[in-house]
């Protein structure tokens, strides 16, 4: 599910909130490609690649501005009342853009902090690039993505709707514990 994260704002803006909303995970891997690929960087690494590799370059893309489209949220005032950011009208301390667009983008990523990682097997993944399982893939969306949508694990419109980054690293560690019980048995009955 999509995540949320209050941000107290400082400088010229302080006292303000912002609440930041988490994008769909297609939707902020478009972004991120997109984002990649101005940088010449491989764009299959997608959000997680930009927030922690590619970060700083892509900050001062287009004046600042290359990491916009990942901050979306409401502005909370004392009455708890809130509308929609505009960055424009609500932020006067251009050092709380940046902030928030680096927070922004941690949004999508924080759950990789710290994550014991899934291991494939090596004779496993030697056998699949023997076999050229590699040399096919989705131009469109990372190769993680292309994968849950041809699982039938989410479909295309929760993708761009309702999952978020951390959801298709969920599914994808879930695909991968799958094909090593079935290469595991493949090997086991030989």
């Amino acid at each position: 599910m999509l995540k949320h994260r209050d941000i107290e704002l400082s400088g010229k803006d302080a006292g303000r909130r912002v609440r930041l909303c988490e994008l769909p995970a297609m939707i902020a891997d478009r972004h991120a490609r997109a984002l990649l690929h101005r940088l010449d960087e491989d764009p299959d690494g997608g959000v997680a690649a930009l927030a922690f590799k590619h970060v700083k370059r892509a900050s001062v893309l287009d004046e600042g501005r290359a990491l916009l489209p990942f901050v979306e949220g409401l502005v909370r005032d004392d009455e708890h009342r809130s509308h929609s950011l505009d960055l424009a009208r609500d932020i006067r301390d251009w050092r709380n853009v940046e902030r928030l667009q680096h927070a922004a983008l941690l949004l999508h990523v924080d759950f990789l902090i710290g994550r014991e990682t899934f291991q494939v097997p090596v004779r496993m993944q030697a056998e699949g690039i023997l076999a050229g399982a590699g040399e096919y893939r989705a131009s469109f969306c990372s190769p993680q993505i292309a994968a849950i949508i041809d699982s039938g694990k989410a479909s295309y419109r929760e993708l761009e709707t309702v999952l978020s980054t951390e959801d298709c690293f969920n599914l994808v560690e879930i695909l991968n514990v799958s094909a090593v019980k079935e290469w595991l048995a493949v090997k086991d009955a030989q």
